[in-house]
């Protein structure tokens, strides 16, 4: 009995999750999503409750086998970090909002009448 020794990929292996082939052009982007995550909590089928992260990109909800133990071993940041963090995160909501206010855009040409002599 003659095998080829080596190790070969499953096929399901060489495809990302919407089916594109992961080998192509080097350094090319071929897709770039927004994921916004969220730490959830659930009772399955069975009434066992689960601690787990739900992932969203665009429409679709994903959630990875490995969040629920990962979700598990999280504690809660210290007073010191907490306040930190929270920091940032407001620093960073604010700038996103100032950048987001469209400002009046001054003319370009003075159009105030002159002053009369006086």
């Amino acid at each position: 009995m003659n095998r080829t020794a080596g190790v070969s990929l499953p096929q399901s292996q060489n495809h990302i999750a919407n089916q594109q082939p992961t080998n192509g052009q080097p350094r090319t982007l071929l897709s770039m999503q927004k994921i916004e995550t969220y730490g959830v909590q659930f009772i399955d089928d069975n009434g066992t409750a689960h601690t787990a992260l739900a992932h969203k990109m665009g429409e679709v909800i994903y959630v990875h086998p490995s969040d629920e133990q990962w979700a598990s071993t999280i504690r809660t940041a210290s007073g010191w970090l907490a306040q930190a963090v929270r920091e940032k995160i407001y620093e960073h909501d604010a700038s996103v909002a100032a950048a987001s206010v469209v400002e009046v855009a001054k003319p370009l040409l003075n159009v105030t009448p002159p002053k009369a002599a006086g």
